[in-house]
């Protein structure tokens, strides 16, 4: 899954939609990922991926940044489309699978009541029940399979109240992971210093903000280890694995490291 940067719509109008569902095509032609669940939102989307091969991130970072580029040249803007790295959940067992379907198809009630979601044009759930044609790239038969369900037994699956939609969603799948600058805003405000001085290196000089900030957008999934090092100006991957082994071994030995990393926790918490 992933969001526009600041929230904002990735997708302005229908010619859009149809233009990511090709280029979904051409992603599984091109990686050999297969997709069984989507769903297009306004200012996000959500996708269901079976990917037998090593080439996960390759294959959604194509998708992305191709989308990207149609977006920005299209409307004559410029900057990044999205919040980020998109976010991913690996899914365990057939329960949780079941699950998903139904939570990515259960998306767009934030639009409409329940009795139209088979009518939402832009999520596979149409598809599996019979309502429109599929699409070649589009997978349903093994989710289908899970429970026997029918088109009939899967539309009552996904329209059904469970106990679990009063869950909160992070059960389900992980929230969109915050932006690098979201992060080091929170950083700097707990610190009390100008996100500036988390990019200033000086031997000796410990700069425990600075490790901070990197722990967070490692374990947050914002950025990759070598987005940071080129990021905070590091030699290489190594120096930011280093990096954040220090700053763990901080939080649990420095009660004044762990109390910053509490603060800034809670500052992002906010921003969210």
């Amino acid at each position: 899954m992933n969001r526009g940067a600041d929230r904002q719509d990735i997708f302005t109008d229908d010619n859009d939609r149809l233009y990511f569902e090709a280029l979904l095509g051409d992603t599984t032609d091109r990686f050999g990922i297969e997709i069984h669940a989507y769903c297009l939102m306004g200012n996000h989307f959500h996708l269901l991926v079976f990917c037998p091969t090593e080439v996960f991130s390759a294959a959604i970072q194509h998708l992305s940044s191709t989308y990207a580029m149609h977006y920005n040249r299209t409307y004559e803007r410029s900057g990044p489309l999205f919040g980020g790295r998109f976010c991913s959940v690996i899914v365990n067992n057939d329960i949780q699978l079941a699950q998903v379907s139904r939570y990515v198809h259960r998306n767009p009630l934030a639009l409409g009541p329940l009795g139209a979601l088979v009518a939402y044009r832009w999520s596979s759930l149409g598809v599996y029940v019979g309502r429109r044609p599929g699409f070649a790239w589009l997978h349903r038969e093994s989710i289908l399979a899970l429970y026997n369900f029918t088109e009939d037994t899967y539309r009552e699956f996904v329209e059904t109240a469970q106990p679990s939609d009063t869950t909160p969603e992070s059960v389900l799948v992980p929230r969109i992971p915050p932006r690098c600058d979201e992060i080091e805003l929170a950083v700097s405000r707990a610190a009390g210093i100008e996100v500036t001085s988390l990019h200033v290196i000086k031997r000796a000089v410990p700069n425990h903000a600075r490790l901070l900030a990197m722990l967070m957008m490692t374990e947050s999934r914002s950025a990759t280890t070598k987005e940071l090092a080129d990021r905070f100006g590091l030699a290489n991957q190594t120096s930011v694995r280093s990096a954040t082994r220090r700053a763990r071994v901080l939080i649990a030995s420095d009660p004044a490291f762990a109390q910053l990393h509490k603060r800034a926790t809670t500052n992002l918490d906010r921003a969210a």
